[in-house]
């Protein structure tokens, strides 16, 4: 596989590269396979990653869900190593997407690419090795699941920046206003988020070492948010 260098996808270069495909298929009656036709054209037109697509019954009607996955031992081995999981629920053979609900998909495509970008140099960064996780105390399993699945350091740093992003749009920009609303409890909203989902699974305790640890990494990466890139320099993002 040739080399790539990652550190010329933004979140923003994202975005900007699926929000044209709205003319054909905002308002029209296209099916699921022409609409993530279209997103894989365009996403494999940017970086050599596998885009696939996956039925699943538990995703809402009427929407792409994505999901990603980062493999190390690709990676080091200069393979392909970001797959994007374009989701749908198996019902659906048509899609009738809204303006805004396009502007959401184009948004949550970028981000989980973002996010997988992210463990791709961390674990460059760290010569391919594995670094411990957190150990969850949680009484119920699915909490203790969830909780070392978001607890481990390299999740909370994809996640903050995932968050960063979200606050960024939600305020505009505005970092103060956005480093007021982390200290809010978010758990019981009805529309979920990457930060309610956090603070849901760790019983809205914004003391525990987990929440603090994010929220100080969110705070860091706000300014980068405004730039839809996560990092001071491209060391690691070419080999």
């Amino acid at each position: 596989m040739t080399h790539f260098d990652w550190s010329q996808i933004t979140r923003y270069g994202l975005i900007q590269a699926l929000a044209p495909l709205g003319s054909k298929i905002v308002g029209k009656k296209v099916t699921v396979r022409e609409v993530q036709g279209m997103i894989r054209q365009v996403i494999k037109s940017l970086m050599p990653i596998y885009v696939i697509s996956r039925q699943e019954s538990k995703h809402g009607r009427n929407w792409i869900a994505v999901g990603g996955e980062y493999w190390s031992e690709y990676d080091r081995w200069h393979r392909r190593c970001i797959k994007i999981m374009l989701v749908y629920h198996p019902e659906d053979h048509y899609l009738d997407i809204t303006a805004y609900r396009w502007r959401r998909i184009c948004r949550n495509i970028a981000d989980t690419i973002m996010h997988e970008i992210i463990h791709l140099r961390q674990y460059r960064a760290r010569n391919f090795k594995d670094i411990p996780g957190y150990q969850s105390t949680a009484y119920l399993a699915r909490q203790r699941r969830e909780q070392e699945y978001l607890g481990h350091p390299d999740e909370i740093g994809a996640y903050a920046f995932n968050i960063a992003c979200e606050l960024h749009d939600q305020f505009r920009g505005n970092i103060r206003r956005a480093q007021a609303y982390l200290n809010r409890n978010h758990g019981a909203r009805k529309k979920r988020s990457s930060l309610s989902s956090y603070l849901r699974y760790f019983d809205n305790d914004h003391d525990h070492q987990v929440i603090q640890r994010l929220k100080r990494k969110i705070s860091r990466y706000l300014p980068y948010a405004a730039l839809g890139r996560p990092f001071k320099t491209t060391d690691h993002m070419h080999r």
